[in-house]
């Protein structure tokens, strides 16, 4: 609770969110074209979401809309099929599955190491216990709802289209969804590659552990 308080329900989180993420993305030399197309592929990922008919950008290909490059560099490695699919065949949706499913975007990795923490309590207490009912009645109040999903929104937009440009970026320079993948935790980590006790209790007690027990060995190695 006190956690969430001082991080995502502070508007300066936001802001210092968005100025360490850009930061350690300009290390890694992602650039304008790489958030265009990170842009485009969040697009994506929203008309699919909405459900319906797709919309401008969930079933063009990369080539289509003018990102050959990065179907360039997987042909450049050998990645002629991508995911069942021809590698020049690859449209956005494409794209926003392959992050959402490789654990890329922040929610998604959140989720993998609460599935697996979740699955545990539940095998010992039976259930999802009291902390998960007394978060569901704070925010049944209007005011504190109608916050909260602003917050949490503001932050998941800024996380998915930084960590989605990492990822861009990472395909162009290695051809590979695994190596673009490693190219993004390594600059906005990876939070399914705590352990239980860290996620369950020292990433509650500590704001920014995962940020500091990931980004503190990367600025050091990129000072060395």
């Amino acid at each position: 609770w006190w956690k969430s308080h001082a991080t995502w329900m502070v508007p300066g989180f936001h802001i210092r969110n968005l100025y360490g993420a850009f930061f350690n993305n300009m290390l890694g030399g992602v650039g304008i074209r790489d958030y265009i197309l990170a842009g485009r592929i969040r697009r994506a990922a929203r008309e699919l979401d909405q459900g319906g008919a797709p919309g401008k950008w969930a079933n063009k290909t990369l080539i289509e809309g003018g990102d050959g490059e990065m179907v360039e560099a997987m042909l450049r490695e050998g990645q002629v099929i991508v995911n069942g699919k021809a590698a020049r065949e690859l449209t956005y949706s494409d794209l926003a599955e392959m992050t959402t499913t490789m654990g890329v975007n922040a929610g998604n990795g959140r989720l993998f190491a609460e599935s697996r923490i979740m699955s545990a309590e539940a095998e010992k207490v039976g259930g999802t216990g009291a902390r998960a009912g007394q978060k569901m009645a704070l925010e049944k109040v209007p005011v504190v709802r109608g916050y909260t999903k602003l917050a949490r929104g503001a932050g998941e937009l800024t996380e998915n289209v930084m960590r989605t440009a990492a990822f861009v970026r990472g395909m162009k320079t290695y051809g590979t969804a695994m190596e673009a993948r490693a190219f993004t935790m390594m600059r906005h980590c990876d939070y399914y590659d705590l352990t239980d006790w860290e996620y369950g209790f020292i990433r509650d007690l500590i704001p920014f552990y995962k940020w500091m027990r990931t980004n503190t060995p990367f600025q050091i190695h990129q000072l060395l």
